[in-house]
C-alpha cells in the first residue's frame, strides 16, 4: 500500500526517490495511481537505464511505454525478440545501441531497428559485433543504413576475421554527414568502410581506437581535432608527433601473443614518444623500459598527468624508477604489478609533487590489512600525506580476493561482495569529495 504521505511529496522529491528502482518495478508504481502512472514515465527515470534482450518481457514493455533509454543490448539470433513488432510502433528514444549479430536474418533485422530508433531520435552510440561468418549479402547495407545514421557520434565495430569486410563502396548510394567524434575498429587489418568512415568523419573525429597492424597513419594525420589514439605499434607512427590536439596516447597490444622484438623496439614507435610533445594521458605496455625511456626524454614528459603501464612478466622496476622523476606533472600513477619496496620508497613530494592517486596490485600473501601495515606502505603514506592508494581488483581476474573481516568491514559490505578496488586508502582523514580509509597516521598527527 502507497502510505498518502508519499503521494504528498512535490514531484521532485517523487522523481529522487524513484529513481533507486529498477525499470520492473517502476512499471509496477505506475499501475497505481494514475499520478504515479505519469511520473513513472518521466524521462529523468529512463535516460541512464540500460536493458538487455535476456528480459523480452521488460523489453517489450521498455519499447511500449518508456520515453527514452540509455542503453539497449541485443544479440543473436535477433528473431527470436520479436523485434518486426516490437520496434516499429515504439517512440522510444534509446541513445546507445549494442548487437551481437551472427546471421545474415541478425543484419536485416538490425538495419530495421537502427532505422526506426534513429527516426525518433535515437541512436548516438552505436556497438556492433560480429560472431559469426563473414556477412555477403548483407554488409553494404548494413554500411549503408549506418552512414545514413543523422545524429551518431560514437561508432564501435568488431570484426574477427582476417578478410576485409565487403563493403561495395561504389553501391553506397548516401551522403555521409560528418558527425562521429569516437571511432573504434577492431579487426584483422584495415578494410574500405573503415577507411570510409575516417575520411567521411575526418572534421569531427576526436577519439579513435584501431586494433590492428594496419594502423592508417595517412588518414589520421588529416584529423584535425583529434585528440585521442589508441593503436598498434607502427614503423610510420612518427608522423602523428605533431598533431597538436592528441593528448591522449594507448599504445595497443596483441594479448594472445608473446610480445615481439619488433614491438618492443618498434623504431617508429619509439620515435613517436620521444618526438610527442602534447600528450597528458598516456597508457603504455612495458615489455622492457624502452616506451617509457623513450616518453620520459620528450617535451610530453613534463606534462603527462594520467600514466596507465601494463608490465608483462619479467617486467622490473629499476627501470620505472630511473624515469619517474622526468614527469613532475604527474597526478595518477597505475602500474599493474605488485609494487617493489625500492619503487614505493622512489614516490615522494619532491620527485613526484602533484601525485595524488597511485594503482597498484597488492601481493597474493599476506592478507591486503596486513599488507597495508607493513613499514614499506606505511612509510609511503605518510611521506606523502596527500596520496591516495588504490589495488587492483585481483578478483576480476579470478585469482584472488582478500576476504579479511577488515577489508569487507571497511567497506560496509558482504565477504562475498567485498571489492578491493573501489576505496582508497591513505593517510589522512576523509574530507569533503574523498572516499578515503585512514590505514596510517604521522606521528605528528593528532588522533582521535
Amino acid at each position: 500500500m502507497v502510505h498518502s504521505e508519499f503521494l504528498s511529496l512535490p514531484d521532485d522529491a517523487l522523481l529522487v526517490v524513484l529513481a533507486f528502482l529498477a525499470p520492473r518495478e517502476l512499471f509496477a508504481c505506475r499501475t497505481v495511481c494514475r499520478r504515479l502512472r505519469d511520473i513513472c514515465e518521466h524521462r529523468d527515470l529512463w535516460r541512464k537505464v540500460h536493458v538487455w534482450d535476456d528480459d523480452a518481457g521488460l523489453l517489450r514493455a521498455v519499447l511500449a511505454l518508456a520515453p527514452c533509454l540509455k542503453g539497449m543490448h541485443l544479440s543473436s539470433p535477433l528473431a527470436a525478440l520479436d523485434l518486426a513488432s516490437l520496434v516499429p510502433g515504439s517512440t522510444c528514444v534509446v541513445d546507445g545501441l549494442s548487437f551481437h549479430l551472427a546471421t545474415e536474418n541478425d543484419v536485416v533485422l538490425a538495419i530495421d531497428v537502427l532505422l526506426h530508433l534513429s527516426s525518433v531520435g535515437g541512436v548516438r552510440e552505436l556497438y556492433i559485433e560480429w560472431g559469426g561468418e563473414p556477412p555477403v549479402k548483407t554488409l553494404t547495407k548494413l554500411a549503408e543504413a549506418i552512414c545514413s545514421l543523422p545524429g551518431l557520434l560514437y561508432f564501435d565495430f568488431h570484426y574477427p576475421f582476417e578478410e576485409p569486410l565487403q563493403v561495395t563502396l561504389r553501391n553506397l548510394d548516401v551522403e555521409v554527414m560528418p558527425t562521429l567524434k569516437r571511432l573504434e575498429f577492431i579487426g584483422d587489418r584495415m578494410d574500405p568502410f573503415a577507411e570510409l568512415l575516417l575520411k567521411k568523419h575526418a572534421d569531427t573525429l576526436q577519439e579513435v581506437r584501431v586494433y590492428h597492424r594496419d594502423v592508417p597513419v595517412s588518414l589520421l594525420m588529416v584529423l584535425p581535432r583529434l585528440r585521442s589514439l589508441a593503436c598498434l605499434s607502427h614503423k610510420d607512427l612518427a608522423q602523428l608527433s605533431n598533431l597538436e590536439n592528441l593528448d591522449s596516447f594507448e599504445l595497443l597490444y596483441d594479448l594472445e601473443e608473446v610480445p615481439k622484438e619488433k614491438d618492443v623496439f618498434c623504431p617508429g614507435t619509439l620515435k613517436f614518444l620521444r618526438r610527442a610533445s602534447h600528450l597528458k594521458n598516456v597508457t603504455l605496455p612495458l615489455y622492457s623500459p624502452a616506451n617509457l625511456l623513450a616518453l620520459s626524454l620528450s617535451f610530453s614528459s613534463v606534462l603527462v598527468e594520467t600514466l596507465d603501464l601494463k608490465c608483462f612478466p619479467g617486467f622490473y622496476f629499476e627501470g620505472l624508477i630511473d624515469v619517474l622523476h622526468q614527469f613532475p606533472s604527474l597526478r595518477t600513477l597505475s602500474v599493474d604489478a605488485e609494487p617493489s619496496d625500492d619503487f614505493l620508497r622512489t614516490i615522494s613530494p619532491v620527485s613526484l609533487p602533484r601525485l595524488a592517486t597511485l594503482v597498484v596490485y597488492p601481493p597474493m600473501n599476506p592478507s591486503i590489512r596486513a599488507w597495508l601495515h607493513e613499514p614499506a606502505i606505511q612509510d609511503l603514506l605518510i611521506r606523502n600525506p596527500d596520496l591516495h592508494l588504490f589495488f587492483h581488483n585481483r578478483r576480476g581476474r579470478g585469482v584472488y580476493a582478500c576476504l579479511c573481516v577488515w577489508c569487507c568491514r571497511c567497506r560496509g559490505r558482504r565477504s562475498s561482495e567485498a571489492d578491493c578496488s573501489k576505496q582508497p586508502v591513505s593517510s589522512h582523514k576523509r574530507k569533503a569529495g574523498c572516499n578515503c580509509f585512514q590505514v596510517a597516521v604521522s606521528p605528528s598527527q593528532p588522533t582521535d
